[in-house]
């Protein structure tokens, strides 16, 4: 599931589709963190949510994640 999600990231029209995705089942996807896979989903999380440009969808990742604290992706 992983990787498909990065599939959707890589897509312009699948970006949005691959943040609900993530939303809705973050609790499937943040076990990768304590798997010692990390570093994968930090590079998908990064690469893949950094090309929105609108300011509320800026507020709305921020919001997740202070809901939802990666502590890998910190830096």
């Amino acid at each position: 599931k992983l990787y498909n999600l990065g599939s959707m990231a890589m897509n312009p029209g699948g970006r949005d589709l691959m943040w609900e995705k993530l939303k809705v089942n973050w609790s499937y996807f943040s076990r990768y963190f304590n798997e010692g896979q990390g570093f994968i989903l930090v590079n998908l999380i990064e690469g893949s949510l950094s090309v929105f440009t609108e300011e509320s969808k800026a507020t709305e990742i921020e919001e997740f994640f202070k809901e939802n604290p990666v502590p890998l992706a910190t830096r």
